[in-house]
């Protein structure tokens, strides 16, 4: 069983730095499409309403009702230190569990996911989940997993149509995809097992299937390897090769996608296991962590957005609306930009 944390844990010790990065942008850009306080009492209301939906709609765990799993919950709660959620079982076919922070905090488990899970890999799942609690993500994941739901509601309802902006959108996803990297490493400080965490993130890349018991880790972290031989090959490369990168980011990927990358997060995660960070979280040092995290945000203050894997494939998205508007909007006074040479 993995040893309870020293109480005090924050979203500031677990966040990945591409996660702070993007969450800013998305708060920022919210609070100023709608201004903060719309955007204050937004949250507010969709966390009660989650919680009222849940309790019309689905049952409720608690000790006496559930209560192996509930358990199981309380345990990865107390563990991380923090106050065990609302626990809600879904009867439903999806794996996709579900969370929302806040007064009425709320955990809701697909019964597939928990049928389909024995208890490690579950655990991993529940502490990933409450990640997004800690880190004070779930109503801005709660935004991307519905957007196109509100498409819907557009017309209905005065606030919706500024959310859903092609430039809101943008932002949103590409944080989406860096707030998974913050809940893993919840997930790992929960379980203090990297290889429930592992097996979270191959189930979650096509280990669910029919061919999950021939599918492994290893193969899934070469994937990752070959992922990022590929896109350094094409940054390396001249013009056509840099456009099509891009646009494959577009049209392939993720520009218009909310599916976080598992083969990235699996690589991420492993390497985070072998951190001295990640070891000064369990022994609890977290003020030392909070001055190593402080001094490298002053040290990068100024430079280019994370240089990592996910960090550079998402850079490409951002991209792409000012490459491309470029060549339509080109003011004809001003000489074309000159392409930089590879030198």
């Amino acid at each position: 069983m993995p040893e309870k944390l020293k109480p005090g844990l924050t979203a500031e010790h677990v966040m990945h730095p591409l996660d702070r990065q993007g969450l800013q942008a998305v708060v920022d850009k919210a609070a100023g499409l709608m201004g903060r306080s719309v955007f204050d009492r937004l949250m507010r209301e969709a966390d009660e309403d989650f919680f009222l939906l849940n309790l019309a709609d689905n049952t409720k765990l608690g000790p006496t009702q559930g209560g192996s799993i509930y358990r199981l919950v309380e345990d990865v709660a107390g563990t991380l230190g923090i106050p065990t959620p609302h626990v809600f079982l879904d009867t439903s076919p999806d794996f996709k569990a579900r969370t929302m922070g806040g007064t009425h905090a709320s955990l809701v488990l697909p019964s597939a996911l928990v049928d389909a899970l024995q208890d490690g890999p579950l655990r991993a799942v529940v502490g990933h989940e409450l990640g997004y609690i800690l880190c004070g993500h779930s109503f801005y994941k709660l935004l991307a997993e519905n957007f196109n739901r509100l498409t819907q509601l557009a017309g209905m309802i005065p606030w919706v149509g500024p959310v859903l902006s092609a430039g809101f959108q943008l932002v949103l996803f590409d944080w989406y995809r860096k707030a998974a990297l913050s809940a893993d490493r919840v997930a790992l400080l929960a379980t203090q097992d990297l290889d429930a965490v592992q097996q979270c993130l191959l189930w979650a890349a096509g280990g669910a299937s029919r061919v999950g018991p021939e599918l492994s880790v290893e193969g899934l972290a070469s994937q990752a390897i070959e992922l990022r031989q590929t896109t350094d090959k094409k940054k390396a490369g001249g013009i056509v090769d840099r456009v099509g990168n891009i646009l494959s980011e577009v049209v392939l990927q993720q520009a218009w996608s909310a599916h976080p990358w598992p083969a990235v997060r699996l690589q991420e995660i492993t390497e985070w296991a072998a951190s001295d960070e990640y070891r000064r979280l369990l022994a609890g040092e977290y003020d030392t962590v909070l001055n190593e995290k402080r001094r490298a945000r002053a040290a990068e203050a100024g430079g280019p957005p994370g240089d990592g894997l996910i960090g550079r494939a998402s850079s490409l998205a951002r991209g792409v609306g000012e490459r491309i508007g470029s060549l339509f909007h080109r003011d004809p006074g001003r000489p074309p930009p000159v392409e930089p040479t590879d030198a």
